[in-house]
């Protein structure tokens, strides 16, 4: 997406998609609504950041600390439509992936864990439509699904399927689509997220080999 599109989409998420974006518009939703006001700073840090221009995305850093009270580093990839309701207290490293339409609440953190996976990376990979809860934790190379929701307060520290709901500390997946699981099944489920964890890790060491 253009940096335009992006921006466009960001105004529409904060409107709930209530008016069609127009530059006029945008510049009042600026004013209006913090967390609005939080991503299109952002997007002009990691435009300067692409372009190397180093000045300019540390100074859009520290004003995402200093004026908006959030930590989102402009190395992150973040896809239009973000939406920060309540935007103080966000962390968000610096190799975070994010999809687009993220809606994200007050106080939850994107960071690394001190691992990294098979392709190096260590923080996070979030896909679309995703919903994270107050206080959450999302930590280390993990991959979370699209159209997941994370609950408030969860420590997520292992991959999300798609479309579903996890909840807790240690995180636990309670709903995949429409159907929720009992307590058996949520057992089950972690006994395959750990089975296809054993299988990459065989995988890597095969190849290493």
């Amino acid at each position: 997406m253009s940096f335009k599109d992006e921006v466009f989409a960001d105004y529409e998420a904060a409107c709930r998609h209530t008016a069609r974006g127009t530059w006029l518009r945008v510049l009042v939703g600026f004013i209006q609504y913090s967390g609005f006001r939080a991503a299109v700073i952002y997007r002009i840090g990691h435009r300067a950041r692409r372009r190397r221009v180093r000045i300019g995305y540390r100074l859009m850093e520290r004003v995402l600390q200093i004026f908006c009270g959030l930590d989102i580093s402009t190395g992150a990839e973040i896809g239009g439509g973000l939406f920060l309701p309540h935007p103080r207290s966000i962390i968000i490293g610096d190799t975070v992936v994010i999809g687009a339409r993220a809606y994200i609440l007050q106080g939850v953190t994107f960071g690394g864990s001190g691992r990294r996976g098979a392709d190096g990376q260590s923080q996070p990979r979030v896909g679309d439509d995703v919903l994270i809860g107050a206080g959450a934790a999302l930590i280390g190379p993990i991959v979370v699904g699209n159209g997941v929701k994370i609950g408030a307060n969860a420590v997520v520290n292992k991959d999300v399927p798609d479309n579903s709901t996890a909840i807790g500390n240690p995180m636990q997946i309670v709903r995949i689509g429409e159907h929720r699981l009992g307590p058996l099944e949520q057992a089950g489920e972690l006994a395959r997220i750990l089975g296809d964890l054993q299988r990459r890790v065989e995988a890597i060491e095969a190849r290493l080999r």
